[in-house]
């Protein structure tokens, strides 16, 4: 006798299309290396900020900095920034046309009998130590003014626009705020609220007074996409922010090359887990969807990415990120996935084209 029923289970996922293309893989940090902020000195060397000492949340959890001179090929081990508290955290990192290193961070308080605890506290002191020897020393930590505003955490690159004023992104209890900096990061203040509802927020100097931001939601029907906003007037005031990543797609870091395109990067947090990346040619008025790099597909986990970015010069482009457990950074007769780590991608702009 045949059923009377029928069932049904339908979803959408995705395909791509494409060409394979070999691209350079490094390791960074062993053991070492979640949320890495990636920048470019001056004199070409690539320095990032990375925590280190403990897992995702933990007490022990410190900020150090490794050093690459010869195009992310080869990194010195991880040398202490911020180690003196219980778990220093979720880094913001600059280097300024003096040349000045700037890295702000938190120490997270959040904890009870050693165990995280969610909502304990959810404001935190926002902490500034500066470089002017190339990260050998660090200047004491000073605390930033909140400014009467309930601030969570730094994120991401703090970026200086043509004028030389530093902005340094900061989320709290309203969402996105820009911090500013006229002394080359010795002191901040005039701060502007971005949008609200949103946290890790990624910020782009463009030429004139344009900056883009590109915010990761906090609203969980959203399932933390990324967001992009616009403003034209040195971001004082903002357009409100449109969607521009699918779920779990975050956080983001975006730059612009030397030859006018804008290179945006993010975390894939579904499978599979990665990093991926695209480019703008009309300066983020839209964005190639049609060639999508998928630059690291092979992370074990959704806790994974935080990807920072820098084109290095002769037009290729290095991309840091950290992984839990991946296969393929190291070779030694087999591949061995690698425990926490964090790596990059060297690879050329011509990866993007048809």
């Amino acid at each position: 006798m045949k059923s009377s029923k029928a069932f049904r289970l339908k979803t959408e996922t995705k395909a791509f299309i494409g060409r394979e293309v070999t691209i350079e893989r490094f390791l960074i940090s062993s053991m070492a290396g979640y949320f890495p902020v990636l920048n470019r000195d001056p004199d070409g060397t690539l320095a990032a900020i990375v925590r280190y000492g403990d897992i995702h949340v933990g007490q022990a959890g410190a900020l150090g900095v490794t050093v690459s001179r010869d195009d992310g090929e080869s990194w010195t081990r991880v040398s202490p920034v911020a180690d003196e508290g219980s778990d220093m955290r979720n880094p913001g990192f600059g280097i300024t046309s003096k040349g000045t290193w700037i890295v702000s961070y938190i120490e997270m308080t959040s904890y009870e009998n050693g165990f995280w605890k969610p909502g304990m506290h959810t404001w935190y002191n926002i902490f500034v130590r500066r470089s002017t020897d190339k990260g050998e020393t660090w200047s004491d930590p000073v605390t930033l003014d909140p400014q009467g505003i309930k601030l969570s955490s730094p994120y991401g690159k703090i970026v200086e626009d043509q004028r030389g004023i530093l902005h340094m992104s900061i989320y709290g209890e309203k969402g996105a705020y820009i911090f500013r900096s006229t002394n080359d990061g010795k002191s901040w203040g005039d701060p502007t609220h971005i949008a609200e509802g949103y946290n890790e927020t990624g910020l782009l100097c463009l030429p004139g007074e344009r900056m883009l931001a590109f915010l990761r939601s906090s609203d969980p029907q959203e399932d933390a996409s990324l967001f992009q906003a616009e403003s034209s007037d040195a971001g004082y005031t903002w357009s409100s922010p449109h969607r521009c990543t699918g779920p779990k797609e975050h956080p983001a870091d975006v730059i612009r090359l030397s030859n006018g395109n804008l290179l945006f990067v993010y975390g894939h947090r579904t499978a599979p887990f990665g990093v991926w990346a695209m480019l703008s040619r009309d300066e983020g008025k839209t964005w190639d969807r049609d060639h999508i790099a998928m630059l690291v597909a092979d992370s074990s986990t959704w806790d994974c990415g935080y990807p920072s970015s820098v084109e290095l010069k002769g037009g290729r482009i290095f991309t840091a990120y950290y992984a839990i457990d991946s296969m393929g950074t190291v070779r030694q007769g087999e591949r061995y996935p690698v425990a926490l780590h964090a790596a990059g991608v060297r690879y050329p702009l011509e990866i993007f084209e048809a």
